[in-house]
Protein backbone atom coordinates (compact mmCIF):
# COMPACT_ATOMS: atom_id res chain seq x y z
CA UNK A 1 0.00 0.00 0.00
CA UNK A 2 1.49 3.09 -1.35
CA UNK A 3 0.87 6.54 0.45
CA UNK A 4 -1.42 7.62 -3.14
CA UNK A 5 -3.43 4.40 -3.44
CA UNK A 6 -6.54 3.31 -1.56
CA UNK A 7 -6.99 0.40 0.48
CA UNK A 8 -5.69 -2.92 -1.38
CA UNK A 9 -8.02 -5.18 0.38
CA UNK A 10 -10.58 -7.45 -1.58
CA UNK A 11 -13.89 -7.33 -0.70
CA UNK A 12 -15.56 -10.72 0.69
CA UNK A 13 -18.80 -10.27 -1.31
CA UNK A 14 -18.25 -6.91 -3.47
CA UNK A 15 -20.79 -4.67 -3.19
CA UNK A 16 -22.36 -4.01 -7.06
CA UNK A 17 -24.52 -1.41 -6.03
CA UNK A 18 -22.20 0.77 -4.63
CA UNK A 19 -18.75 2.80 -5.84
CA UNK A 20 -16.04 1.05 -4.96
CA UNK A 21 -12.92 1.21 -6.22
CA UNK A 22 -11.08 4.54 -7.21
CA UNK A 23 -10.72 5.04 -11.03
CA UNK A 24 -6.68 6.71 -10.62
CA UNK A 25 -5.23 3.91 -8.21
CA UNK A 26 -7.21 1.36 -9.23
CA UNK A 27 -8.23 0.22 -5.48
CA UNK A 28 -10.86 0.51 -2.82
CA UNK A 29 -11.82 4.25 -1.85
CA UNK A 30 -9.93 5.62 0.79
CA UNK A 31 -11.68 9.07 2.35
CA UNK A 32 -14.26 9.23 -0.74
CA UNK A 33 -14.26 12.65 -2.13
CA UNK A 34 -17.31 13.76 -5.05
CA UNK A 35 -15.93 15.76 -7.79
CA UNK A 36 -18.44 18.72 -9.04
CA UNK A 37 -18.54 17.96 -13.13
CA UNK A 38 -19.53 13.93 -12.86
CA UNK A 39 -20.12 13.09 -9.56
CA UNK A 40 -17.67 10.31 -9.64
CA UNK A 41 -15.51 9.50 -6.10
CA UNK A 42 -11.88 9.28 -6.20
CA UNK A 43 -9.97 8.96 -3.29
CA UNK A 44 -9.18 12.28 -1.68
CA UNK A 45 -4.85 11.71 -1.97
CA UNK A 46 -5.26 10.87 -5.79
CA UNK A 47 -7.67 13.41 -6.44
CA UNK A 48 -6.39 16.27 -4.49
CA UNK A 49 -3.02 16.80 -6.70
CA UNK A 50 -5.16 17.41 -9.62
CA UNK A 51 -7.47 20.00 -8.32
CA UNK A 52 -4.45 21.63 -7.30
CA UNK A 53 -3.42 22.59 -10.88
CA UNK A 54 -4.09 25.68 -12.15
CA UNK A 55 -6.41 24.35 -15.17
CA UNK A 56 -7.48 21.35 -13.17
CA UNK A 57 -9.34 18.14 -15.18
CA UNK A 58 -11.45 15.23 -14.33
CA UNK A 59 -9.61 12.15 -15.41
CA UNK A 60 -12.94 10.79 -16.69
CA UNK A 61 -15.33 13.75 -18.18
CA UNK A 62 -12.31 16.16 -18.84
CA UNK A 63 -14.10 18.66 -17.00
CA UNK A 64 -13.47 21.20 -14.19
CA UNK A 65 -13.92 19.19 -10.70
CA UNK A 66 -14.02 22.32 -8.38
CA UNK A 67 -15.29 21.69 -6.03
CA UNK A 68 -14.72 18.77 -3.73
CA UNK A 69 -17.30 17.55 -1.26
CA UNK A 70 -16.40 14.66 1.35
CA UNK A 71 -18.48 11.56 0.33
CA UNK A 72 -19.36 10.73 3.90
CA UNK A 73 -22.18 7.88 2.79
CA UNK A 74 -20.11 6.13 0.52
CA UNK A 75 -17.15 5.84 3.48
CA UNK A 76 -19.61 4.54 5.89
CA UNK A 77 -21.32 2.21 3.93
CA UNK A 78 -17.60 0.67 2.53
CA UNK A 79 -16.37 0.45 6.05
CA UNK A 80 -19.09 -2.03 7.36
CA UNK A 81 -17.95 -4.21 4.36
CA UNK A 82 -15.67 -7.39 5.58
CA UNK A 83 -12.25 -7.84 3.40
CA UNK A 84 -10.16 -10.29 3.28
CA UNK A 85 -6.45 -9.59 4.31
CA UNK A 86 -3.83 -8.22 0.96
CA UNK A 87 -1.59 -11.14 2.16
CA UNK A 88 -4.41 -13.80 1.47
CA UNK A 89 -2.04 -15.60 -0.97
CA UNK A 90 0.78 -15.81 1.82
CA UNK A 91 -1.99 -17.60 3.45
CA UNK A 92 -3.05 -14.86 6.11
CA UNK A 93 -6.99 -15.75 7.09
CA UNK A 94 -7.69 -12.71 8.68
CA UNK A 95 -11.00 -11.84 7.53
CA UNK A 96 -12.48 -8.44 8.86
CA UNK A 97 -14.14 -4.88 8.21
CA UNK A 98 -12.18 -2.05 6.07
CA UNK A 99 -12.60 0.09 9.37
CA UNK A 100 -10.18 -2.76 10.88
CA UNK A 101 -8.04 -3.07 7.80
CA UNK A 102 -5.33 -0.97 8.38
CA UNK A 103 -5.32 -1.99 12.51
CA UNK A 104 -5.31 -5.60 11.04
CA UNK A 105 -1.97 -4.78 9.07
CA UNK A 106 -0.60 -1.87 11.77
CA UNK A 107 1.74 -0.05 9.28
CA UNK A 108 5.25 1.01 10.33
CA UNK A 109 3.73 4.37 11.03
CA UNK A 110 2.49 2.98 14.55
CA UNK A 111 4.01 3.22 17.76
CA UNK A 112 7.26 0.83 17.94
CA UNK A 113 5.77 -0.92 20.83
CA UNK A 114 2.40 -2.37 18.77
CA UNK A 115 4.77 -3.04 15.75
CA UNK A 116 4.65 -6.86 16.34
CA UNK A 117 0.80 -6.58 16.69
CA UNK A 118 -1.29 -7.46 13.69
CA UNK A 119 -0.62 -9.19 10.12
CA UNK A 120 2.58 -11.48 10.71
CA UNK A 121 3.51 -11.50 7.20
CA UNK A 122 3.48 -7.67 6.42
CA UNK A 123 7.07 -7.07 6.05
CA UNK A 124 8.27 -4.52 8.84
CA UNK A 125 12.03 -2.47 9.23
CA UNK A 126 14.37 -4.04 11.73
CA UNK A 127 15.13 -1.57 14.38
CA UNK A 128 18.74 -2.00 13.65
CA UNK A 129 19.48 -2.61 10.09
CA UNK A 130 17.77 -1.39 7.00
CA UNK A 131 16.50 -5.10 6.06
CA UNK A 132 12.90 -5.78 6.17
CA UNK A 133 11.35 -8.98 7.71
CA UNK A 134 7.83 -10.30 8.51
CA UNK A 135 6.40 -10.08 12.05
CA UNK A 136 7.40 -14.05 12.34
CA UNK A 137 10.71 -13.79 11.38
CA UNK A 138 10.89 -9.89 12.61
CA UNK A 139 11.62 -11.38 16.39
CA UNK A 140 14.55 -13.80 15.83
CA UNK A 141 16.19 -11.56 13.81
CA UNK A 142 16.31 -8.79 15.85
CA UNK A 143 17.03 -10.87 19.10
CA UNK A 144 20.06 -11.72 16.70
CA UNK A 145 20.80 -8.83 14.67
CA UNK A 146 24.47 -8.49 14.44
CA UNK A 147 23.90 -4.20 14.00
CA UNK A 148 21.75 -4.60 17.36
CA UNK A 149 23.62 -2.07 19.88
CA UNK A 150 23.90 -3.65 23.43
CA UNK A 151 24.99 -2.47 27.20
CA UNK A 152 28.66 -3.86 28.52
CA UNK A 153 26.96 -5.89 31.84
CA UNK A 154 30.32 -5.35 34.15
CA UNK A 155 31.13 -1.71 33.33
CA UNK A 156 27.79 -0.02 31.68
CA UNK A 157 29.37 2.61 30.07
CA UNK A 158 30.50 1.47 26.36
CA UNK A 159 27.48 0.48 23.98
CA UNK A 160 28.02 -1.01 20.82
CA UNK A 161 27.35 -3.85 18.90
CA UNK A 162 27.73 -7.81 20.33
CA UNK A 163 30.70 -7.98 17.54
CA UNK A 164 32.51 -4.86 19.24
CA UNK A 165 31.89 -6.20 22.55
CA UNK A 166 33.11 -9.71 22.74
CA UNK A 167 35.87 -9.03 20.29
CA UNK A 168 37.37 -5.76 21.19
CA UNK A 169 35.76 -4.12 24.41
CA UNK A 170 35.91 -7.56 26.67
CA UNK A 171 39.76 -7.06 26.03
CA UNK A 172 40.01 -3.76 27.52
CA UNK A 173 37.37 -3.33 30.08
CA UNK A 174 38.52 -3.24 33.82
CA UNK A 175 35.14 -4.43 34.92
CA UNK A 176 35.41 -7.56 32.95
CA UNK A 177 36.29 -10.92 34.83
CA UNK A 178 39.94 -12.77 34.28
CA UNK A 179 41.41 -15.13 35.91
CA UNK A 180 44.93 -15.09 37.92
CA UNK A 181 47.74 -15.28 35.58
CA UNK A 182 49.63 -17.58 37.78
CA UNK A 183 46.30 -20.17 37.60
CA UNK A 184 45.52 -19.82 41.32
CA UNK A 185 41.75 -20.25 40.36
CA UNK A 186 40.74 -17.01 41.82
CA UNK A 187 38.40 -14.84 39.17
CA UNK A 188 37.78 -11.52 39.39
CA UNK A 189 37.55 -8.16 37.59
CA UNK A 190 40.88 -7.07 35.43
CA UNK A 191 41.40 -4.08 38.08
CA UNK A 192 42.39 -6.16 40.43
CA UNK A 193 44.27 -8.35 38.84
CA UNK A 194 47.71 -6.16 39.87
CA UNK A 195 47.01 -5.88 43.52
CA UNK A 196 46.04 -9.50 43.36
CA UNK A 197 49.38 -10.87 42.28
CA UNK A 198 51.41 -8.20 44.33
CA UNK A 199 49.38 -8.58 47.86
CA UNK A 200 47.29 -11.75 48.15
CA UNK A 201 48.38 -14.58 45.09
CA UNK A 202 49.55 -17.58 47.04
CA UNK A 203 51.68 -18.81 43.79
CA UNK A 204 53.70 -15.60 43.75
CA UNK A 205 57.05 -15.93 44.15
CA UNK A 206 58.02 -13.71 47.20
CA UNK A 207 61.89 -13.12 49.37
CA UNK A 208 61.66 -13.83 52.86
CA UNK A 209 60.77 -11.35 55.46
CA UNK A 210 63.76 -11.23 56.99
CA UNK A 211 66.02 -10.91 54.03
CA UNK A 212 67.24 -7.27 55.13
CA UNK A 213 68.75 -9.38 58.10
CA UNK A 214 70.68 -11.81 55.11
CA UNK A 215 68.24 -14.55 54.28
CA UNK A 216 68.23 -15.47 50.40
CA UNK A 217 65.23 -17.53 50.51
CA UNK A 218 63.02 -17.03 46.89
CA UNK A 219 59.62 -19.20 47.64
CA UNK A 220 55.79 -18.99 47.08
CA UNK A 221 53.74 -16.95 49.43
CA UNK A 222 51.67 -20.03 50.47
CA UNK A 223 55.18 -21.45 51.52
CA UNK A 224 56.43 -18.39 53.68
CA UNK A 225 54.88 -19.43 56.90
CA UNK A 226 56.26 -22.92 56.79
CA UNK A 227 59.91 -21.35 55.92
CA UNK A 228 59.50 -19.11 58.91
CA UNK A 229 58.65 -21.43 61.20
CA UNK A 230 61.23 -24.09 60.33
CA UNK A 231 64.15 -21.42 60.51
CA UNK A 232 63.36 -19.46 63.27
CA UNK A 233 66.38 -20.24 64.76
CA UNK A 234 68.37 -18.94 61.57
CA UNK A 235 66.50 -16.00 61.65
CA UNK A 236 67.25 -15.19 65.58
CA UNK A 237 71.05 -16.08 64.56
CA UNK A 238 70.64 -13.72 61.31
CA UNK A 239 69.61 -10.84 63.89
CA UNK A 240 71.88 -10.91 66.65
CA UNK A 241 74.68 -10.60 64.25
CA UNK A 242 72.42 -8.07 62.53
CA UNK A 243 72.07 -6.16 65.86
CA UNK A 244 75.76 -6.38 66.55
CA UNK A 245 76.14 -5.09 63.14
CA UNK A 246 74.04 -1.83 64.35
CA UNK A 247 75.65 -1.64 67.78
CA UNK A 248 78.80 -1.02 66.03
CA UNK A 249 77.33 1.42 63.49
CA UNK A 250 75.69 3.21 66.51
CA UNK A 251 78.86 3.94 68.02
CA UNK A 252 80.03 5.25 65.07
CA UNK A 253 77.49 7.44 64.02
CA UNK A 254 78.02 8.35 68.28
CA UNK A 255 81.59 9.29 67.71
CA UNK A 256 80.73 11.22 64.47
CA UNK A 257 78.09 12.72 66.46
CA UNK A 258 80.42 14.40 68.66
CA UNK A 259 82.72 15.32 66.24
CA UNK A 260 79.81 17.18 64.56
CA UNK A 261 78.77 18.86 67.54
CA UNK A 262 82.35 20.16 67.76
CA UNK A 263 82.50 21.22 64.31
CA UNK A 264 78.74 23.30 65.28
CA UNK A 265 80.23 25.07 68.30
CA UNK A 266 83.19 25.76 66.31
CA UNK A 267 80.76 26.95 63.60
CA UNK A 268 78.67 29.34 65.72
CA UNK A 269 81.33 30.78 66.75
CA UNK A 270 83.06 31.68 63.43
CA UNK A 271 79.62 32.63 62.79
CA UNK A 272 79.86 35.41 65.53
CA UNK A 273 82.82 36.37 64.40
CA UNK A 274 81.58 36.98 60.91
CA UNK A 275 78.72 38.49 61.67
CA UNK A 276 80.88 41.04 63.37
CA UNK A 277 83.50 41.69 60.59
CA UNK A 278 79.88 41.73 58.04
CA UNK A 279 78.65 44.49 60.40
CA UNK A 280 81.87 46.26 60.25
CA UNK A 281 82.06 45.68 56.52
CA UNK A 282 78.31 46.95 56.20
CA UNK A 283 79.24 50.30 57.67
CA UNK A 284 81.83 50.54 55.79
CA UNK A 285 80.07 49.83 52.35
CA UNK A 286 77.73 52.66 53.48
CA UNK A 287 80.21 55.37 53.84
CA UNK A 288 81.83 54.03 50.88
CA UNK A 289 78.23 53.94 48.85
CA UNK A 290 78.28 58.06 50.02
CA UNK A 291 81.45 58.89 48.70
CA UNK A 292 80.39 56.81 45.24
CA UNK A 293 77.01 59.32 45.40
CA UNK A 294 78.92 62.30 45.58
CA UNK A 295 81.52 61.15 42.74
CA UNK A 296 78.65 59.82 40.58
CA UNK A 297 76.93 63.27 40.93
CA UNK A 298 79.84 65.07 40.69
CA UNK A 299 80.69 62.98 37.47
CA UNK A 300 77.41 63.64 36.23
CA UNK A 301 77.65 67.51 36.56
CA UNK A 302 80.81 67.24 34.58
CA UNK A 303 78.97 65.41 31.90
CA UNK A 304 76.68 67.72 31.36
CA UNK A 305 79.13 70.79 31.26
CA UNK A 306 80.95 68.50 28.52
CA UNK A 307 78.30 67.83 26.39
CA UNK A 308 76.82 71.49 26.65
CA UNK A 309 80.14 72.50 25.54
CA UNK A 310 80.37 69.52 22.63
CA UNK A 311 76.63 71.41 21.38
CA UNK A 312 78.27 74.71 21.85
CA UNK A 313 80.92 73.60 19.33
CA UNK A 314 78.49 72.05 16.75
CA UNK A 315 77.03 74.79 16.57
CA UNK A 316 79.96 77.06 15.89
CA UNK A 317 80.68 75.15 13.71
CA UNK A 318 77.63 74.85 12.00
CA UNK A 319 77.20 78.82 11.99
CA UNK A 320 80.99 78.41 10.33
CA UNK A 321 79.45 76.14 7.61
CA UNK A 322 76.64 78.04 6.75
CA UNK A 323 78.90 81.21 6.41
CA UNK A 324 81.26 79.55 3.91
CA UNK A 325 78.20 77.96 2.03
CA UNK A 326 77.09 81.71 1.96
CA UNK A 327 79.92 83.53 1.00
CA UNK A 328 79.86 80.66 -2.13
CA UNK A 329 76.51 81.43 -2.82
CA UNK A 330 77.43 85.35 -3.03
CA UNK A 331 80.52 84.80 -5.11
CA UNK A 332 78.13 82.68 -7.29
CA UNK A 333 75.36 84.98 -7.49
CA UNK A 334 77.37 87.85 -8.70
CA UNK A 335 79.11 85.87 -11.59
CA UNK A 336 75.84 84.68 -12.04
CA UNK A 337 74.12 88.17 -12.11
CA UNK A 338 77.10 89.26 -14.58
CA UNK A 339 75.83 86.53 -16.81
CA UNK A 340 72.31 87.31 -16.43
CA UNK A 341 73.00 90.99 -17.53
CA UNK A 342 75.01 90.13 -20.70
CA UNK A 343 72.02 87.54 -21.21
CA UNK A 344 69.81 90.71 -21.25
CA UNK A 345 71.14 92.77 -23.47
CA UNK A 346 71.69 89.77 -25.78
CA UNK A 347 68.01 88.58 -25.64
CA UNK A 348 66.96 92.96 -25.85
CA UNK A 349 68.79 92.18 -29.25
CA UNK A 350 66.85 89.62 -30.28
CA UNK A 351 63.64 90.69 -29.30
CA UNK A 352 64.18 94.12 -31.06
CA UNK A 353 65.02 91.91 -34.49
CA UNK A 354 62.25 89.39 -33.95
CA UNK A 355 59.87 93.34 -33.41
CA UNK A 356 61.29 94.13 -36.79
CA UNK A 357 60.80 90.87 -38.60
CA UNK A 358 57.22 90.40 -36.87
CA UNK A 359 56.26 93.75 -38.35
CA UNK A 360 57.45 92.61 -41.87
CA UNK A 361 55.66 90.02 -41.39
CA UNK A 362 52.52 91.76 -40.71
CA UNK A 363 52.76 94.04 -43.65
CA UNK A 364 53.63 90.96 -45.77
CA UNK A 365 50.12 89.43 -44.31
CA UNK A 366 48.14 92.71 -45.02
CA UNK A 367 49.33 92.94 -48.55
CA UNK A 368 48.65 89.07 -49.01
CA UNK A 369 45.28 89.96 -47.79
CA UNK A 370 44.51 93.09 -49.95
CA UNK A 371 45.77 90.45 -52.96
CA UNK A 372 43.86 87.82 -51.62
CA UNK A 373 40.58 90.49 -51.41
CA UNK A 374 40.95 91.76 -55.48
CA UNK A 375 41.31 87.78 -55.98
CA UNK A 376 38.18 87.29 -54.77
CA UNK A 377 36.43 89.73 -56.59
CA UNK A 378 37.93 88.97 -59.90
CA UNK A 379 36.54 85.28 -58.86
CA UNK A 380 33.18 86.83 -58.51
CA UNK A 381 33.51 88.32 -61.54
CA UNK A 382 34.80 85.23 -63.26
CA UNK A 383 32.14 83.02 -61.54
CA UNK A 384 29.66 85.34 -62.75
CA UNK A 385 30.89 85.06 -66.38
CA UNK A 386 30.79 81.52 -66.14
CA UNK A 387 27.07 81.70 -65.23
CA UNK A 388 26.44 83.43 -68.11
CA UNK A 389 28.50 81.61 -69.94
CA UNK A 390 26.88 77.99 -68.95
CA UNK A 391 23.55 79.63 -69.82
CA UNK A 392 24.62 80.48 -73.47
CA UNK A 393 26.01 77.36 -73.81
CA UNK A 394 22.55 76.13 -72.53
CA UNK A 395 20.78 77.90 -74.98
CA UNK A 396 23.49 77.06 -77.80
CA UNK A 397 23.03 73.79 -76.64
CA UNK A 398 19.45 73.53 -77.83
CA UNK A 399 19.52 75.10 -80.66
CA UNK A 400 22.93 72.80 -81.75
CA UNK A 401 20.26 70.03 -81.35
CA UNK A 402 17.87 71.84 -83.42
CA UNK A 403 20.28 72.80 -85.89
CA UNK A 404 21.54 69.05 -85.90
CA UNK A 405 18.34 67.53 -86.56
CA UNK A 406 17.55 70.03 -89.63
CA UNK A 407 20.89 69.16 -90.53
CA UNK A 408 20.32 65.73 -90.65
CA UNK A 409 16.98 65.88 -92.41
CA UNK A 410 18.79 67.78 -95.53
CA UNK A 411 21.53 65.00 -94.98
CA UNK A 412 19.09 62.59 -95.91
CA UNK A 413 17.95 64.89 -98.87
CA UNK A 414 21.74 65.53 -100.43
CA UNK A 415 22.16 61.95 -100.05
CA UNK A 416 19.27 60.74 -102.13
CA UNK A 417 20.10 63.54 -104.12
CA UNK A 418 24.03 61.79 -104.48
CA UNK A 419 22.58 58.96 -105.18
CA UNK A 420 20.25 59.88 -108.06
CA UNK A 421 23.33 61.97 -109.49
CA UNK A 422 25.33 58.17 -109.10
CA UNK A 423 22.72 56.83 -111.06
CA UNK A 424 22.99 59.53 -113.37
CA UNK A 425 26.85 59.44 -113.99
CA UNK A 426 26.59 55.75 -114.33
CA UNK A 427 24.30 55.50 -116.80
CA UNK A 428 25.76 58.68 -118.41
CA UNK A 429 29.64 57.50 -117.40
CA UNK A 430 30.76 61.04 -117.67
CA UNK A 431 32.74 61.35 -114.26
CA UNK A 432 35.39 59.06 -112.86
CA UNK A 433 35.42 60.78 -109.32
CA UNK A 434 34.57 57.79 -106.49
CA UNK A 435 31.51 58.64 -105.14
CA UNK A 436 33.58 58.87 -101.28
CA UNK A 437 35.09 62.06 -102.43
CA UNK A 438 31.87 63.55 -104.14
CA UNK A 439 30.19 62.87 -100.40
CA UNK A 440 32.74 64.44 -98.56
CA UNK A 441 33.28 67.48 -101.00
CA UNK A 442 29.21 68.28 -100.31
CA UNK A 443 30.03 67.52 -96.78
CA UNK A 444 32.51 70.33 -95.80
CA UNK A 445 30.53 72.93 -98.24
CA UNK A 446 27.37 72.14 -96.15
CA UNK A 447 29.28 72.13 -92.94
CA UNK A 448 31.80 75.27 -93.76
CA UNK A 449 27.92 76.90 -94.73
CA UNK A 450 26.18 76.00 -91.64
CA UNK A 451 28.01 75.88 -88.87
CA UNK A 452 30.69 79.20 -89.03
CA UNK A 453 29.18 80.84 -85.87
CA UNK A 454 30.52 77.75 -84.33
CA UNK A 455 34.12 79.08 -84.61
CA UNK A 456 33.89 81.84 -82.97
CA UNK A 457 31.71 80.44 -80.17
CA UNK A 458 34.90 77.69 -79.50
CA UNK A 459 37.47 80.50 -79.60
CA UNK A 460 35.65 82.57 -77.25
CA UNK A 461 35.57 79.72 -74.66
CA UNK A 462 38.67 78.64 -74.90
CA UNK A 463 39.95 82.08 -74.06
CA UNK A 464 37.53 81.26 -71.08
CA UNK A 465 39.30 78.55 -70.47
CA UNK A 466 43.13 80.23 -70.16
CA UNK A 467 41.47 83.30 -67.91
CA UNK A 468 40.28 80.54 -65.10
CA UNK A 469 43.40 78.22 -65.59
CA UNK A 470 45.80 81.62 -64.64
CA UNK A 471 43.28 82.60 -62.13
CA UNK A 472 42.95 79.03 -60.22
CA UNK A 473 47.55 79.36 -60.66
CA UNK A 474 47.62 83.02 -58.63
CA UNK A 475 45.33 81.69 -56.29
CA UNK A 476 47.24 78.56 -55.01
CA UNK A 477 50.61 80.57 -55.63
CA UNK A 478 49.89 83.32 -53.15
CA UNK A 479 47.25 81.88 -50.41
CA UNK A 480 49.09 78.84 -48.40
CA UNK A 481 45.68 78.32 -46.88
CA UNK A 482 42.68 78.80 -49.33
CA UNK A 483 39.65 79.73 -47.46
CA UNK A 484 36.20 77.56 -47.87
CA UNK A 485 34.81 80.42 -50.59
CA UNK A 486 38.36 79.91 -52.57
CA UNK A 487 37.75 76.09 -52.55
CA UNK A 488 34.32 76.70 -53.75
CA UNK A 489 35.23 78.97 -56.66
CA UNK A 490 38.26 76.75 -57.91
CA UNK A 491 35.51 73.76 -57.54
CA UNK A 492 32.97 76.05 -60.12
CA UNK A 493 35.93 76.85 -62.51
CA UNK A 494 36.82 73.33 -62.95
CA UNK A 495 32.90 72.29 -63.43
CA UNK A 496 33.28 75.07 -66.40
CA UNK A 497 36.29 73.62 -67.52
CA UNK A 498 34.49 70.48 -68.09
CA UNK A 499 31.43 72.00 -69.47
CA UNK A 500 34.02 73.89 -71.91
CA UNK A 501 35.49 71.00 -72.69
CA UNK A 502 32.45 69.37 -73.87
CA UNK A 503 31.34 72.18 -76.18
CA UNK A 504 34.82 71.94 -77.74
CA UNK A 505 33.66 68.20 -78.55
CA UNK A 506 30.78 68.98 -79.92
CA UNK A 507 32.25 71.70 -81.58
CA UNK A 508 34.88 69.34 -83.15
CA UNK A 509 31.87 67.13 -84.33
CA UNK A 510 30.07 69.67 -86.17
CA UNK A 511 32.84 72.24 -87.28
CA UNK A 512 34.39 70.81 -90.38
CA UNK A 513 38.33 69.83 -89.97
CA UNK A 514 39.40 72.91 -92.44
CA UNK A 515 37.49 75.26 -90.09
CA UNK A 516 39.21 73.88 -86.82
CA UNK A 517 42.52 74.13 -87.83
CA UNK A 518 42.24 77.85 -88.46
CA UNK A 519 40.45 78.17 -84.91
CA UNK A 520 43.60 76.17 -83.44
CA UNK A 521 45.93 78.23 -85.51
Amino acid sequence: MTELSGYDAEFVEPPKELQADCSICLSILRDPFIVNCCGMSFCYLCIKPIVDLRKPQCPLCKGNPKPLAEDKRLSRQLSQRKVFCSNKKLDCEWIGLLADYDKHLNSASNPPENRLEGCSFVKIKCLYCDEHFTRGELVDHEDNCPQKIYNCEFCNSFTDTKYVLSNQHYGVCDRYPVDCSNECGKRFPRFKLKPHLSDDCPITTVNCDYQYAGCEAWLMRRDLEDHMTRNAKKHASLLNDENIALIGDIQKLEEKLESVVFDCVTAMEDKSRLTKENDELRKHKLEDDMELTEMFTELKYRETEISNTTKYLEDLKKANAECKEKASKLKTQTSLSKQLGEDIVELERILDEAVLEQTKKQSLLEEFELEKIALKDRLAEYQQKCEEMTKEMDSLKEQHETEIASRDMELDKDRRMVTKLEKKLKNESKLDLPVSDVYTRAHVVCGCVCNIAWVHVFVHLVQCACDVSILVCQILEHCHKPSLSDVNTVSKCFQLHHTIHYARSCALLLVPNSVCDCAGQ
